[in-house]
């Protein structure tokens, strides 16, 4: 490992790295499918669930879709056989998943439909669609009228009484967009209003996390 760190920090392969056509995913891509197919301990996997954090969207189905690209290119040796080796394993729905995680908003909301659609045009196992930071309603319509016609002493409470149930409306606006347009299992991850993303905000997601799945 150490000499493999040394060689990508030299300035001459990181040039190479640059200028090769998607030799840096293909290592990557390497790296992966050696830890989740290849490593071993004593004749079986050394661990139970390898879970890669790709780029995005268009980044990430180009690096996905390495393999498939390369095999077009090269039939023969080593690096052919490692390719459909990744391959195998990426379209093997009992060993890979390909999850998309995306927000109730416009951009990210479109980007995952389109994503989904891609994935699945390349035989992709489909993972569930994770929709994160999503605002659950607080208030009745009711409590939410008698607040904002409080006074000006309630006013700012009103406001932002207002501002989080529009925000509420939104999420729900989008989770049935994604719903009704990609066919996944959406699992919904609540926002958080923590100052500091610690043990106690790692615990939360977890545990809906764990419910949903």
């Amino acid at each position: 490992m150490k000499l493999c760190i040394i060689a990508f920090e030299n300035a001459a392969a990181r040039y190479f790295l640059a200028a090769a056509p998607s030799l840096s995913e293909i290592v990557m891509l390497g790296k992966v499918w050696w830890h989740a197919a290849r490593d071993e301990d004593r004749g079986r996997p050394r661990w139970d669930l390898v879970i890669l954090d790709a780029p995005a969207t268009g980044h990430g189905l180009t690096f996905l879709t390495v393999p498939e690209v390369f095999l077009r290119l090269v039939q023969d040796g080593p690096l052919a056989r490692d390719m459909r080796g990744m391959q195998s394993m990426l379209a093997d729905p009992e060993k890979c998943a390909v999850c998309i995680v995306t927000l109730p908003e416009e951009m990210p909301a479109n980007e995952a439909i389109e994503l989904s659609a891609a994935l699945q045009k390349h035989g992709f196992p489909a993972g569930p669609l994770f929709l994160n930071g999503a605002f659950a309603s607080r208030f009745p319509a009711a409590e939410l009228a008698q607040v904002t016609r409080g006074g000006p002493m309630l006013l700012a409470a009103g406001e932002a009484a207002d501002n989080h149930e529009s925000r509420a409306a939104l999420s729900t606006h989008y989770e049935g967009l994604l719903r009704a347009q990609v066919q996944r299992k959406l699992v919904s991850l609540p926002y958080l209003f923590v100052r500091g993303f610690g043990a106690a905000a790692i615990g939360k997601i977890a545990h809906a996390l764990e419910g949903a799945l």
